[in-house]
This record gives C-alpha cells, sequence and structure tokens, in this order.
C-alpha cells in the first residue's frame, strides 16, 4: 500500500509542483494585499462569518447546489481534457486551486492567528481529502485519454470496441461514486463544522 502511494506521487509529482506554486502565489499575494488593512481583512472574516452563523441552511438543498457545481466543474475539466491543451489547463487548475486555498488560509491566519492552524484544517478537512482524491482521478483519467488521443495521433481512426466501452463507464462511475461522497461531505458534514 504504502508503495502504491509513493508510485502515484512520484508519476504525479509536477502536478504537486503546480498545487504548491498556487500556494505560495496565494500566500504572498494575500500577505502583501492585506497585511496593512487587518481591520478590512477582521470586518471581512466576521460579516462572512456572521451570515454562515445566522444562515438557516436547508443541506438537502446545500447538498444538490454543491453536487450541481462539482458537476460542471468536472465537466468542464474532462471536456477541456479532450483538447491538446489538456495537460496545461490541468497545471493552470491545479495553481488556481493551490492560490485559492492558500487565500482562505491566509485570512483566516490574518484573522485567527495561530488558531487558525486548528480552525482551517477543521473547516475543510472533511470533503478536500475527497475532493483531492476525486481531482486526483480524474486528471489521471484525462491524461490517459489524452495519451490515447493525441500522442498516438489515432484520434480520427480511433474505434472503441466493448472493452474500452466498459472500461469508461467504469471509470464515470467511479468519478461519480467519488463526487457524490465529496458533495455529502461538504454539504453534511462540513457545513457543521463551520455553524
Amino acid at each position: 500500500m504504502k508503495y502504491a502511494v509513493f508510485n502515484v506521487v512520484r508519476k504525479r509529482k509536477m502536478w504537486l509542483i503546480f498545487f504548491f506554486v498556487g500556494i505560495i502565489a496565494g500566500t504572498v499575494y494575500a500577505n502583501f494585499k492585506w497585511f496593512d488593512s487587518l481591520n478590512e481583512v477582521d470586518a471581512f472574516v466576521s460579516y462572512w462569518g456572521e451570515r454562515i452563523k445566522n444562515a438557516d441552511i436547508n443541506k438537502t438543498d446545500f447538498w444538490h447546489y454543491v453536487l450541481k457545481s462539482r458537476m460542471k466543474e468536472i465537466l468542464f475539466i474532462l471536456l477541456f481534457n479532450l483538447t491538446i491543451a489538456g495537460k496545461v489547463f490541468n497545471c493552470i487548475y491545479l495553481v488556481y486551486l493551490g492560490y485559492s486555498s492558500s487565500m482562505v488560509g491566509t485570512l483566516m491566519t490574518l484573522r485567527y492567528g495561530y488558531r487558525a492552524l486548528i480552525v482551517y484544517p477543521a473547516s475543510i478537512f472533511p470533503y478536500y481529502i475527497m475532493y483531492g482524491i476525486l481531482i486526483t482521478y480524474t486528471f489521471a483519467q484525462c491524461e490517459r485519454l489524452n495519451e490515447t488521443f493525441f500522442k498516438e495521433k489515432c484520434f480520427k481512426s480511433y474505434r472503441p470496441g466493448p472493452e474500452s466501452v466498459k472500461e469508461s463507464f467504469k471509470q464515470a462511475a467511479v468519478i461519480m461514486v467519488l463526487l457524490i461522497i465529496e458533495s455529502m461531505l461538504e454539504a453534511y458534514i462540513n457545513i457543521n463544522v463551520l455553524v
């Protein structure tokens, strides 16, 4: 098991590098942008924190919203990976994910100080692990698909047989199961941590 994890990390180290580039860029930008204006950060975090605490959230409706938005995101990734620029898009998307998560983490650190080391991971923990698995699996399948179509230059002559169609349905089913689990974790468990 541990060798399988190291093998995945070794093969996908560029993905980690791009994600960490996004984290560094977001942290540096947030520190330069908001370090001198801590009152604005405090007002921003307090405003949204109060709105979340005082909101009457229908968890089923929230789950449907999260599921729809994640489905759009995954479909966008899948469709963009059908182009020749799929790998470039994946790298840019990983930089964006790292950038946005580090911006939130920096805002919480500026607002809560060292307590953000507990607040931030607790606020993202349950669903972000499944989200990472979902994105990694989707990127891996897209990379495999991209290699089949563009590296072998068989896009025009590619005729999927019954085995490849069956394999594609299995991959789609795994992506859907991960998507449902991730959205349920965000809607039913993560919202309890935030409120």
